[in-house]
């Protein structure tokens, strides 16, 4: 891709960007939004997000480490391909502790309108706890194909180029 007077890059500029704070996350759950489609929407771009699969699973080391569960013990994998303007932007995994969240619409293959957090902090639902924090490791490579190949980017990459994994607790 060229652009005049600037030269030549691989890659067209990032379709959206993403500020985390604490007040925009507040903003956000008072609107009930997720954080990623409320901020698309406020650079006036179309948000959208598409459920992968939610399955459960033994924690590996790492997901057990930062849910303070034991290796092996049962959770919630939620998998999510961003997209912004149908242009898949990133994929999500996020994991949560089976056991917490057992019965709920997290556990649920559809999604969750206001996100998964407010379903953990709704006062009158099945949950009812307050979120202390979230980590989200974010990784960049290059694509790989993505489960059934159906979705490439306008560069013809399949799925995107960005992954990230939340683990909530």
């Amino acid at each position: 891709m060229t652009e005049q007077g600037r030269g030549m890059f691989v890659r067209p500029r990032p379709p959206v960007r993403l500020t985390v704070t604490a007040a925009n996350y507040r903003r956000h759950r008072a609107a009930g939004l997720p954080g990623f489609n409320a901020q698309v929407t406020e650079q006036d771009q179309r948000p959208g997000q598409l459920l992968v699969e939610v399955v459960e699973s033994d924690a590996p080391a790492e997901i057990a480490e930062r849910l303070q569960i034991h290796v092996g013990a049962p959770v919630i994998a939620r998998r999510r391909l961003f997209l912004v303007n149908d242009e898949p932007v990133a994929t999500c995994d996020s994991y949560y502790d089976a056991e917490m969240v057992r019965g709920s619409d997290i556990t649920r293959p559809r999604l969750i309108r206001g996100g998964a957090v407010g379903i953990i902090e709704d006062p009158a639902g099945p949950i009812r706890r307050t979120v202390v924090h979230t980590v989200d490791d974010l990784t960049a490579r290059m694509p790989t194909p993505c489960r059934g190949g159906s979705v490439t980017s306008p560069l013809g990459d399949p799925c995107g180029a960005g992954s990230a994994h939340a683990v909530r607790r």
